[in-house]
């Protein structure tokens, strides 16, 4: 039957529904000519979803990340424990023991809007911190390059920019951690 998919992804989305078939139509490259990045990830999703055929569709939804849309929570929370190397209680079961009200899903909102290319350049704000998770253990940092540092060549190494003390406590919560539970 058909597929509804629900996914943060503006990338996937815009990928799958968009650009996908010009980019195989150009031989794998982008409008500028340069080769798509995850080349093979996206020529296996357009074999699965040409598989399908347009008997059993999948559609494909557009959730904004850290929403509260029940699922995508959950798939974040399941991403970021691998990620950091910690376990996680995965369900087995029928789905509608499942706890997590997955069906509760956003009205269709489609994707947010696309940004508009600028010739000038853009004013940067100034950074708040930057985060990372190396082994478990969340730590701030002050520059990308002391950042960098630390996560590169770590397996399952997190790590993002934080552009405000809030922004640095959801990015933190979403990794499952509290500011409290930082290092500088």
């Amino acid at each position: 039957g058909a597929i509804d998919l629900y996914s943060d992804s503006t990338y996937l989305v815009r990928g799958v529904s968009e650009w996908i078939h010009n980019w195989q139509r150009r031989g794998w490259r982008t409008v500028e000519g340069t080769p798509v990045l995850n080349r093979a990830h996206w020529e296996r999703l357009a074999e699965l979803v040409a598989a399908r055929g347009k008997a059993n569709p999948i559609t494909w939804h557009y959730v904004p990340s850290h929403g509260g849309t029940p699922g995508n929570e959950r798939a974040d929370a399941i991403a970021v424990a691998y990620a950091g190397g910690r376990r996680i209680h995965l369900y087995r079961g029928p789905l509608h023991r499942y706890p997590v009200p997955v069906f509760d899903l956003p009205e269709a909102t489609g994707l947010p809007p696309r940004k508009p290319m600028s010739r000038a350049p853009a004013k940067k704000a100034p950074v708040y911190s930057y985060l990372s998770v190396v082994n478990g253990r969340p730590m701030r940092h002050a520059t990308w390059p002391e950042c960098e540092r630390r996560v590169k060549g770590q397996s399952g190494a997190l790590f993002k920019k934080a552009m405000s003390a809030a922004d640095e406590a959801a990015i933190l919560k979403a990794w499952g951690f509290s500011p409290e539970d930082l290092t500088s």
